[in-house]
């Protein structure tokens, strides 16, 4: 994993050190297309990441729940995880 968000909710890091900001907690849902388009990456490490992140949260597949969802109660607040 890369390095945790910092004190203004960005992240640094990877070979060309660009900046991410992180999502809000009110962010609007996106597709993974549109969060590759968004971060110019394929749609295939969105989906990557969003697997290792899931399983990280033990967010594992099913049929009646979003992972997406799922994952809110797990965000970092203030920098921490609860």
């Amino acid at each position: 994993m890369g390095p945790a968000a910092g004190p203004l909710g960005s992240r640094s890091g990877g070979a060309a050190g660009c900046t991410v900001p992180a999502p809000s907690p009110r962010a609007a849902p996106r597709s993974n297309g549109a969060v590759a388009e968004r971060l110019v990456v394929t749609d295939g490490a969105v989906h990557e990441h969003l697997r290792d992140i899931f399983a990280e949260l033990d967010l594992v597949p099913a049929q009646r729940v979003d992972r997406r969802v799922a994952a809110v109660p797990h965000r970092p607040v203030n920098g921490r995880r609860p």
